[in-house]
């Protein structure tokens, strides 16, 4: 994730993300750790590797469908921000990919009403 989907991005390094992500995904099913769960600090790093790669997915999807920069989001491809097509919030559900955009009401705080 560091390397792939650090703090500058671009299309190419995101898709190679999600392509390790993949092949991390398939190999989790032979994750273990030898003893029990008591006092095994192993045993919790290897039950959160799920949750991890859920997190990383998430991020490297919603990453490559803003086609912008935005705040700690920077996409060296897409160097502007762009209101006009991503001033949303991107939603991502194991049953629902790509990322879906829900419009948002910024009300008073919107871009406009700060510059």
């Amino acid at each position: 994730m560091w390397r792939k989907a650090g703090v500058v991005r671009n299309q190419a390094q995101l898709e190679q993300a999600l392509t390790e992500l993949v092949e991390l995904r398939t190999e989790l099913d032979q994750v273990g750790c030898p003893g029990g769960p008591l006092y095994n600090l192993a045993w919790s790093a290897a039950l959160n590797l799920e949750n991890a790669l859920d997190v990383s997915e998430a991020i490297v999807r919603c990453a490559l469908a803003r086609q912008e920069s935005r705040g700690a989001h920077y996409r060296s491809d897409f160097p502007e921000r762009n209101d006009e097509e991503f001033l949303c919030n991107l939603i991502l559900t194991h049953a629902q990919r790509p990322p879906q955009m829900q419009a948002i009401d910024m009300g008073r705080m919107s871009p406009e009403n700060l510059a």
